[in-house]
């Protein structure tokens, strides 16, 4: 048999596919501009989301503020972006550390320079300077917090408000009444005499001496006063009034004491004390002396010799002094 070579076989032909008409893409620009999505300006665009590890969020939470004292986040806030955990559209973003630390470094150094000026001057000091670092710590704290409200009162508001009844400052030991415990030692003031003449007697022997220029400028009260009100019990008719504008000083008030009752007594007032002028004008002895004195009856004269400063106690408010008054206490001097 004769072998018949065979032929491939041809696959059949593929049909070709129909063509179209081309169909053209959409520009992108229009799109931005139809669609009601706006970006504005002001925000910058969004960044990627941060990685949720903690070394990564420590790092960012330490470039965006600053310094970093927070406790960790939570895992809400770590999947949160930057811009909205820690910035939000009310508050400006806060300025650099360094730029914090420049400005506030050389503010810190001039003001500690001149507080030790300061102290040099006085001859004390209050309370140590505090560290630049605790400065401007303090100083951004202070700012964050919310004002007092008007209505509301201050500590230093309720102290200097004081009612009448109690004292509106502490005297000074020299204008108080003699307290062992209290007091350094015993003023010793005859009103009828100069204010130069005025002794201090110190320790248990009483051996006096008088009184420096240095304790007599020493402030009559604490806090100072600038005006005081002294009432006598025996001499009603004449309060002592003393003012000082920059501050009272227990030699202003000791001078205000014997200026007042070493005046002499008008007609008008001798009249008044018509009976005890009468009486002291009796018992003076009849020497030359005693007869010039006749002619003038001083304040002082009408306390029957109690002319001995014995201190100054507060008396609260009454008709005639409504907002309190410091009663003087009297007292018969030694014989000398």
């Amino acid at each position: 048999m004769l072998a018949t070579r065979r032929q491939p076989r041809v696959a059949p032909p593929t049909p070709t596919a129909p063509r179209m008409n081309p169909c053209p893409l959409p520009d992108i620009g229009r799109l931005l501009v139809a669609s009601s999505v706006t970006i504005p300006k002001s925000q910058p665009p969004p960044t990627p989301k941060p990685s949720t590890s903690t070394s990564n969020h420590r790092r960012h939470r330490t470039d965006e503020s600053g310094y970093s004292s927070s406790a960790e986040p939570s895992s809400s806030q770590r999947t949160r972006p930057t811009s909205q955990a820690v910035r939000s559209p009310l508050a400006p973003p806060p300025p650099p550390l360094k730029g914090i630390l420049k400005s506030g470094g050389s503010e810190s150094s001039v003001v500690f320079r001149a507080s030790l000026v300061q102290q040099n001057r006085d001859g004390y000091a209050s309370s140590p300077e505090k560290p630049p670092s605790l400065r401007t710590s303090q100083s951004r704290s202070s700012k964050s917090r919310p004002p007092h409200p008007a209505n509301s009162a201050t500590p230093a508001d309720s102290s200097s408000s004081s009612s009448p009844s109690s004292p509106p400052a502490t005297l000074h030991w020299k204008l108080l009444p003699f307290d062992a415990q209290r007091s350094k030692g015993k003023v010793k003031f005859d009103f009828a005499h100069e204010v130069d003449e005025i002794l201090l007697a110190e320790g248990r022997q009483g051996s006096a001496r008088p009184l420096s220029v240095q304790e007599r400028n020493k402030s009559a009260a604490e806090p100072s006063l600038t005006e005081m009100v002294i009432h006598c019990a025996e001499l009603p008719d004449w309060p002592v009034h003393v003012a000082r504008q920059s501050g009272i000083r227990c030699v202003d008030v000791f001078e205000a004491i014997r200026d007042t009752y070493n005046v002499v007594l008008t007609t008008t007032e001798r009249t008044i004390h018509q009976s005890r002028v009468r009486d002291i004008e009796r018992r003076r002895p009849p020497t030359p002396e005693g007869a010039a004195a006749k002619k003038g009856v001083r304040r002082r004269d009408l306390l029957d010799g109690k002319t001995l400063f014995l201190g100054l106690d507060w008396r609260a408010s009454d008709s005639r002094y409504p907002d309190g008054c410091w009663c003087l206490k009297v007292g018969s001097p030694p014989s000398r």
